[in-house]
């Protein structure tokens, strides 16, 4: 009975260390296929290595097996790295933490690093054993974020020092703009202040007020007035494009009506354009009652005029000055049989110091200003200006305005 029992106790524990035994190996085969394992001795002499060691450091088993694990060192890290992980192992702890490893074949690879020391019945390590995760993707990844962290870094910096310079040169250009406002303003009053008396003595001597001229003076005498009223014109037309580009350009709406607004064109032109030989056409003109600034669209129509009168035959010139609504917009329109434009020309005819002929043997004179300051006057009265040309067949500029005929009822 005694045998019979040791036999079944035996069995028992044969079969409880084959249980154990086979647990074990599904243990280290499941180790095998998830982890990198090595087993080092206590001079870090590599005694064992699975598969998946082999593979990530592109060393055949026979290659590895005797060899130091200094072997896949990367020098990555710093020498006192490496002995906090020595005295940690050494003292018989386990250590964690990320290594960076050099292949074979020089490439490198970072792996999430557990090693347990093995002790002997003294409590020393006798081994150690070290499994790895093959973490070399994330640590790409993560250098990857930390390069465009770096670059948004820079360039923030970078776009905080052009903020400072454009700060700065914003500074500049406001006080050259201050300046600027400055001199056109001193400036056009200076030549405004002379241009004065030289048109008035030039009117009282064609008035004979002061005396009588023979042909050649009273000659002499219009072609001064002549060209001081077109000198004085164009230092208007400088302040004019000035006021403009900085929003200061003032209106003084009015009740008032169309007709009056060009009777007093037609008068002021009559004369010129009949010493000139051209006809002015006027009939049948419109009195639409409007709140507007009538100076100002007298002065643009004025620019439509003058530019006109620069284009228009010497034999058979014609102007016509026509009013006419539509819907709830009235239309001035200055109509002359020049030359034309071309449609080339007419997308750019309203652009500051635009001029259809720029050489310098050109005919016809002017600053290129004044179609410009048109567009813009028509603009702040909340209008357009526009042209319908083409060559050979004339020109009709026009200004679109809203009536507001409400405004005055």
């Amino acid at each position: 009975m005694l045998i019979s029992s040791q036999n079944e106790y035996f069995s028992d524990e044969i079969e409880i260390s084959k249980k154990r035994s086979n647990e074990l190996n599904q243990f280290k085969y499941a180790l095998d296929c998830s982890s990198i394992v090595s087993i080092t001795d206590e001079n870090g002499t590599i005694c064992d290595v699975n598969d998946r060691f082999c593979q990530i450091t592109k060393y055949s088993r026979d290659e590895l097996l005797g060899q130091n694990h200094k072997i896949l060192k990367s020098n990555f890290h710093t020498n006192e790295f490496h002995k906090g992980i020595r005295d940690t192992i050494t003292s018989g702890n386990v250590w964690r933490g990320d290594i960076n490893h050099k292949a074979k074949d020089g490439s490198f690879y970072w792996t999430d690093t557990t090693i347990t020391p093995l002790l002997g019945l003294d409590g020393k390590p006798e081994k150690y054993i070290t499994i790895r995760t093959d973490i070399t993707e994330r640590k790409n990844q993560e250098e990857q974020i930390r390069m465009i962290q770096r670059e948004i870094i820079k360039r923030k910096k970078d776009i905080e020092l052009k903020n400072k310079i454009l700060d700065k040169e914003l500074i500049t250009i406001t006080k050259l703009e201050r300046q600027k406002e400055e001199f056109t303003s001193m400036m056009t009053h200076e030549f405004k202040t002379p241009l004065t008396p030289i048109i008035s003595w030039a009117d009282l001597l064609s008035s004979k007020v002061l005396g009588e001229l023979n042909e050649k003076q009273i000659m002499a005498t219009d072609k001064i007035n002549i060209n001081a009223v077109k000198l004085l014109n164009l230092i208007t037309d400088v302040l004019d494009v000035h006021k403009l580009e900085m929003s200061q350009l003032t209106y003084n709406k009015i009740k008032c009506n169309s007709k009056e607004i060009v009777d007093d064109l037609i008068e002021t032109y009559s004369i010129v354009l009949n010493e000139n030989k051209i006809e002015l056409i006027h009939s049948d003109l419109e009195s639409i009652p409007l709140y507007t600034d009538s100076s100002r669209i007298q002065q643009l129509l004025r620019i439509f005029i003058t530019n006109a009168l620069d284009f228009v035959p010497k034999d058979n010139g014609q102007i016509e000055i026509k009013i006419e609504t539509k819907n709830d917009s009235i239309f001035f329109s200055i109509i002359d049989n020049g030359v034309g434009i071309s449609e080339n020309d007419q997308k750019r005819l309203f652009h500051k110091f635009f001029q259809v002929d720029s050489s310098q043997t050109r005919k016809h004179g002017g600053s290129g200003l004044g179609l410009s300051i048109a567009k813009g006057i028509a603009e702040g009265l909340g209008g357009e200006i526009g042209v319908i040309s083409s060559p050979n067949h004339g020109s009709t500029f026009f200004v679109k305005l809203p009536l507001n005929v409400e405004i005055i009822a």
